[in-house]
């Protein structure tokens, strides 16, 4: 028999993702942000998977899921972390990035700290 999995996640915020939290618009968004992230730690939530992309680069090993301040329009922001070790086995979460989608922005600045982080 394998061992459980622990029920909660250990969370890793990077600073640059702390500094991306603290910069949203307002204090609803950063609520919301923190309790997606908590969802995230608790396995209430699970986010979709990340791939290689032409036009933001390679996030393959990374997730992102989505929120905004109403749920009756399209999401405009992402959070974009990793599971370690892995997707199927995760112990830890580690928040790359948080913002907008708008240019892709979010996607780019987590290549760009991924490429920092390793």
């Amino acid at each position: 028999m394998s061992d459980p999995l622990p029920q909660w996640l250990k969370i890793t915020i990077t600073e640059y993702a702390l500094d991306d939290l603290k910069s949203l618009a307002n204090i609803e968004l950063k609520n919301i942000a923190i309790e997606m992230i908590s969802k995230l730690a608790s396995r209430e939530l699970r986010g979709l998977r990340l791939w290689s992309n032409s036009k933001t680069g390679d996030l393959t090993g990374c997730n992102k899921v989505y929120f905004d301040l109403s749920r009756d329009i399209s999401p405009s922001y992402r959070i974009v972390y990793q599971n370690i070790p892995s997707d199927k086995k995760p112990e830890e979460i580690i928040i790359i990035a948080v913002g907008e989608r708008e240019d892709l922005k979010v996607y780019k600045d987590a290549i760009a700290r991924l490429n920092k982080l390793t």
